[in-house]
């Protein structure tokens, strides 16, 4: 695995700047129970991200089979029968209001375009074909609704026979389905390196082991209310899974910003076999923990430091970003934010929007059996270190939160995957995250 020793302080120039609308950490509660003392976490029944709400559509407009917004901002339409037009432009006219996003401002035209299959059928066969993601050199699956196929991706060409074998057997038509090459997929973490109030985007670091530090990026700043865990109003952050000593346990590893201790891991959801979760593999739906903030720690509530785009450097006039909205789930077209530690602020397209995702090998370099659902690809820069980064929107007055950012392309950088908010609401119950 790529690793990238951080070699510069960043987030200490304008710490001054950061002052405005501080929390301090909640008072000490009474501890309740680990995480992992709960049993296996189930598969949620609805389908999750903008996957369910293709399907809702297909079971309103017959044929419906997607939509993606082009390069140039128009939203485009997949119907199976053209004669749905008209009801295909009626139940996406909210969508074509909001139109792709900042980038291209007001409302977007609408081309409708024949399709081979409907969004249902699409997602029945992609529930059979989830069974090729144990087969080692398998990367992701997806629903591709630009393409009106599943789209499959391998790292090693020798998995190929293998994977067209295991849809024969599932029954999946092999003319549904693109199988292509892919790098192999990885989670950003580091080896590691004062800013106060605490805000998203700006460098943790933990002790892995007794040897070892790694860093990370802490997303966002929430409070965290659970009645099922006992959880009441916790000052919180949201950082990966991976960003802990071990993934799915709690283990309450101390969290260190600019070496001073900041928090502990609280919240860290157990993994999940069986229920369509590929043979050989663990399933979750985020690579995402939650760290509950020390008592006399200044943090503050849903700001994210501002750099200059492509630099890690503070903007010292706006110095921070403020959450004013969540997004469930992204779509193809939209344009994505990320502030990371390690590459700061970076821009790109998202190109899938619930990707299934096999790790190739973990954060220790070890070969992985983790597999996340729905995930969303975005196509900017991130490395090792920007694990756990807030990925965003920008709007009219502060940002829209989609997310935390966890891995990609350990090669050539080109890419990133996130967990999407709808993912941390099915493996948290995140229904009273307060920003």
């Amino acid at each position: 695995m790529s690793r990238f020793r951080n070699t510069a302080a960043m987030f200490v120039a304008v710490p001054a700047l950061l002052l405005a609308g501080c929390d301090a950490a909640d008072s000490p509660l009474t501890p309740v129970a680990a995480d992992a003392a709960f049993g296996a976490a189930p598969a949620p029944r609805d389908i999750p991200g903008l996957d369910g709400e293709f399907v809702r559509l297909a079971r309103q407009v017959p044929g419906f089979g997607g939509y993606y917004f082009d390069q140039g901002g128009d939203l485009n339409v997949v119907l199976t029968d053209l004669r749905q037009e008209p009801a295909a432009r009626a139940a996406l006219a909210a969508v074509a209001r909001r139109g792709r996003g900042a980038q291209h401002a007001g409302a977007a035209g609408v081309h409708v375009r024949k399709g081979d299959y409907d969004f249902i059928e699409l997602n029945g066969w992609r529930e059979r074909a989830r069974s090729a993601l144990g087969i080692r050199g398998t990367v992701f699956l997806d629903t591709d609704e630009t393409a009106n196929r599943l789209r499959l991706g391998v790292s090693d060409p020798a998995s190929t026979p293998l994977v067209e074998a295991e849809l024969r057997r599932a029954g999946v038509p092999r003319e549904a389905v693109i199988i292509e090459p892919a790098p192999a997929v990885r989670p950003f973490a580091t080896l590691s390196d004062y800013i106060r109030p605490v805000v998203g985007g700006v460098q943790i670091s933990f002790q892995k082991n007794t040897s070892v530090y790694e860093a990370c990026t802490l997303g966002v700043n929430a409070r965290y209310t659970n009645f099922y865990y006992g959880y009441q109003n916790v000052g919180s952050f949201l950082t990966n899974s991976h960003c802990t000593r071990t993934k799915g346990v709690v283990d309450s590893v101390e969290y260190l910003q600019g070496s001073s201790g900041i928090a502990r891991e609280y919240h860290d959801p157990p993994f999940w076999t069986g229920g369509g979760c590929p043979s050989g593999r663990r399933c979750r739906f985020s690579d995402a923990a939650l760290a509950r903030y020390d008592a006399g720690t200044s943090w503050t509530l849903g700001a994210i430091a501002r750099t200059y785009v492509n630099s890690t450097t503070i903007d010292a006039g706006i110095p921070s970003f403020q959450i004013n909205g969540t997004l469930s789930h992204a779509q193809v077209g939209d344009f994505m934010e990320k502030v990371g530690a390690v590459t700061g602020w970076t821009r790109g397209e998202v190109t899938q929007s619930c990707v299934d995702v096999n790790w190739e090998r973990d954060e220790d370099n070890l070969v992985s059996d983790i597999t996340l659902f729905c995930q969303v690809r975005v196509d900017a820069t991130g490395k090792g270190g920007d694990s756990g980064s807030p990925v965003f929107a920008l709007n009219a007055s502060g940002v829209t939160f989609a997310g935390i950012l966890w891995g990609g392309d350990a090669v050539n950088f080109s890419f990133y995957y996130f967990s999407a908010l709808d993912n941390l609401q099915n493996d948290f119950g995140m229904a009273s995250l307060a920003f």
